[in-house]
């Protein structure tokens, strides 16, 4: 159930690992988001989330040390890599349910954006 969009800039979530089976979220993409999730079912998802006052868009993985948010494109974005060992550090904004690449095409944005809009009124 997706109730809202963002939209995604920068290159940090295109896939460069072959070996990791996951879609890649291009520059001036459009995701739909599900906020109605517990952290417990979003490991090894794609998950929109607030961190040291940044809204961030990356890879969750939960470890024993914490909760690992990564870039999917490691040979260029390993650094923009986030970490938070305890929950109060970080809040799930939520998770990545579809992805519009939207290839320079501002006008279906907005198309898009009204949509969401409508939807939301509709069904709030």
């Amino acid at each position: 159930n997706a109730v809202f969009g963002v939209h995604i800039k920068g290159t940090s979530m295109i896939n460069t690992d072959p070996k990791l089976i996951i879609e890649d979220i291009p520059d001036n993409s459009f995701v739909l988001l599900n906020p109605n999730v517990s952290v417990s079912d979003l490991n090894k998802t794609i998950v929109v989330a607030s961190i040291n006052n940044e809204v961030i868009c990356k890879y969750l993985l939960i470890e024993q040390d914490g909760v690992h948010f990564y870039s999917l494109n490691r040979e260029e974005h390993a650094e923009d890599d986030r970490f938070a060992k305890t929950p109060n550090e970080y809040r799930i904004i939520g998770k990545v349910v579809k992805i519009i690449k939207l290839n320079g095409n501002f006008i279906v944005v907005g198309f898009i954006l009204i949509a969401l809009v409508l939807f939301a009124l509709i069904y709030q």
